[in-house]
C-alpha cells in the first residue's frame, strides 16, 4: 500500500512586547491575514523550514520554541499537515518587517481582535493557539 502524499507546512506565532500577534496578508485571492510560515522542503527539518520561512517572509532571524498546535486539512486540494510553533523571542513592535512578493501587508493584532476580524484567515481563529 503506498504512503499518503501529505504536504507538511509550518507556521509561527510571533508576539511583540505587548502580546500582539504578527500576521501577514497574502497577495493570493482571498487575501487573508495569516501566520508567517510555509512548506517544508526536501532535506529540511520542520524547524529548519520554519526558521527559513520566518527569515524569508519577515526579514527577521528568529528561533522557534515549542509546537502549540497541529492541524490537517485539504482546503486547497492537497492533503496538508500543519504544525504551528511559538517563537522563542519577543519582537519589538517597531521592528522593520521585510515582506516578500507573497504578502502585501503586515499587521500586529491583539488576540481578542483577530478572532472577530473577517480579514483574518479562519483556519487560525483558534483560541487554543494563543
Amino acid at each position: 500500500m503506498p504512503y499518503l502524499q501529505t504536504q507538511v507546512t509550518t507556521q509561527a506565532i510571533i508576539k511583540n512586547e505587548i502580546g500582539e500577534i504578527l500576521l501577514l496578508r497574502r497577495n493570493k485571492p482571498g487575501g487573508w491575514f495569516t501566520l508567517p510560515g510555509g512548506t517544508v522542503e526536501e532535506g529540511e527539518t520542520v524547524i529548519q523550514a520554519l526558521e527559513r520561512e520566518i527569515l524569508e517572509e519577515t526579514g527577521s532571524k528568529l528561533k522557534t520554541a515549542n509546537p502549540v498546535w497541529v492541524w490537517q486539512s485539504n482546503h486547497i486540494g492537497k492533503d496538508l499537515l500543519g504544525i504551528v510553533f511559538n517563537v522563542a523571542e519577543i519582537v519589538k513592535k517597531d521592528t522593520k518587517i521585510e515582506l516578500t512578493e507573497e504578502h502585501d501587508k503586515y499587521q500586529w493584532f491583539k488576540i481578542e481582535d483577530l478572532m472577530d476580524d473577517e480579514s483574518v484567515d479562519p483556519y487560525i481563529k483558534k483560541p487554543e493557539l494563543f
